[in-house]
Formats: structure tokens, sequence, C-alpha cells
């Protein structure tokens, strides 16, 4: 027994797509993971820098 070219053919079409099915779904998880933490690192830097400056105020309001 060998086997045909035809289920070959598939064989190497179907191994192709599954890999670059693997290599979208994993780009688009990665790309989708990076942009949530740019937006978050985007929300939260005016509420830390906001904190630092309260709690600047406060030391400098406590040193008099």
């Amino acid at each position: 027994w060998k086997p045909s070219p035809e289920s070959t053919v598939d064989d190497a079409v179907a191994i192709y797509c599954y890999v670059i099915w693997r290599w979208c779904s994993l780009s688009i998880a990665l790309l989708t993971k990076s942009c949530l933490s740019i937006t978050l690192h985007a929300v939260m830097s005016p509420f830390i820098a906001l904190s630092c400056a309260i709690d600047a105020a406060n030391d400098v309001s406590g040193s008099w």
C-alpha cells in the first residue's frame, strides 16, 4: 500500500491550513493581550500620577 497523491495533497493542505489557523489565533491572542495592557496602562497612568501627586502634596503639607 502506498498513499495516493490526492490524499497526500489533502493532508498537506489540511496541515498547512491548521498551521496558518494556529498562527493567526496565537497572533490575535497576543495582539489582544498587548492592546489590553496598553489600554490598561493608558487608563491607569493618570490615576497613578494623581495618587503620586496627592502623596507629594501630603508630604509637602505634612512637613510644614
